[in-house]
């Protein structure tokens, strides 16, 4: 064992057998220890489960109405159900989202709605799935990380290709959250978290934090996970209850292993790295691996490479 983090870890396979595309997998835990995690299947997003004590996760099935095709886009010769994030919401409901690309190049048409569905039991059934958005009349397009709850009816919604907004289920209305530094410049494709104290922290090519809501933002000296090129390698940030946030990273498209470092003061400062699984390939990029808290020193990560998908338990301190 080395101190900080377990490096022995063992993958738990989720689903085995050769996995290619936008797989993209999301993991959430439910109040009562039971994972659910959801990954993009053949035209459909899927969903496997993990009850607390249970040695096997349960054969992945597909989630219902993934497939639905907006009214207002017509059969086009491309389609896509493209994965975005699976998240737990503060009423213990799950909510996942995706995208539903529609796309013709010999009539110039695209379309990329960001379409949700939501379930009250843990993943087994879902309601009926509907679209958020547009912003203006442009569809919101690829949700890149977990949407951060704010509230039962609010959330933050973290976008590709504009800057992120604050959508109120209740009213279907979408407000403006820009992430601005001090020289004014706008950030996109942010994960934004909320710590157990209260401070934001956005991940972007750095690390942003703001303690008034999100009003102001500073950036943070000395991150560890800070990405080069194009802002799209593998990290994900995990609040834990005790006040501390682990980053979750990996690097571009050749990566090996999962790496990990801790925060204890809130997201200013972080230790050392720790990398498990080193000679193991894990798809990093956007298909970052997510980690969720499973117990005071315990998080799991979810990860998949050509192989397969899977999940690491991995005991910090």
């Amino acid at each position: 064992m080395t101190s900080g983090l377990y490096a022995d870890v063992v993958p738990w396979p989720i689903v085995q057998g050769q996995l290619s595309g936008h797989v993209h997998p999301s993991l959430a835990r439910m109040q009562d220890g039971t994972l659910v995690v959801a990954f993009q299947g053949k035209g459909v997003i899927m969903r496997s489960r993990l009850k607390k004590g249970a040695e096997n996760w349960e054969t992945a099935q597909p989630i219902p109405g993934t497939d639905w095709r907006p009214e207002y886009i017509p059969k086009t010769p491309h389609v896509e159900v493209y994965p975005c994030s699976l998240d737990h919401l503060p009423d213990n409901r799950l909510v996942v989202t995706w995208n539903y690309i529609g796309a013709d190049k010999a009539k110039d048409y695209y379309a990329r709605p960001l379409v949700a569905c939501i379930s009250q039991d843990a993943g087994l059934t879902w309601g009926k799935p509907f679209i958020i958005g547009p912003h203006g009349k442009k569809g919101l397009g690829a949700l890149r990380h977990s949407l951060l709850p704010l509230s039962k009816n609010k959330w933050l919604l973290p976008l590709r290709e504009l800057a992120p907004v604050l959508f109120d289920k209740k009213t279907q209305s979408l407000t403006p959250f820009p992430i601005k530094t001090d020289d004014g410049k706008s950030h996109l494709a942010v994960q934004i978290c909320r710590t157990a104290k209260g401070a934001l922290l956005a991940m972007a090519p750095d690390l942003l934090r703001s303690t008034d809501g999100g009003k102001t933002w500073q950036p943070v000296s000395n991150f560890p996970g800070i990405a080069e090129g194009d802002n799209a390698q593998g990290r994900f940030l995990t609040p834990l209850d005790d006040g501390r946030v682990v980053i979750t990273w990996g690097i571009d498209r050749d990566n090996k292993g999962i790496r990990y470092n801790v925060s204890k003061d809130d997201g200013l400062t972080w230790g050392a790295t720790r990398h498990v699984l080193k000679e193991n390939d894990v798809t990093a990029r956007y298909g970052s691996p997510r980690t969720v808290q499973l117990g005071k020193n315990l998080v799991g990560t979810v990860y998949f490479n050509r192989f397969g998908l899977y999940l690491i338990r991995v005991t910090l301190d």
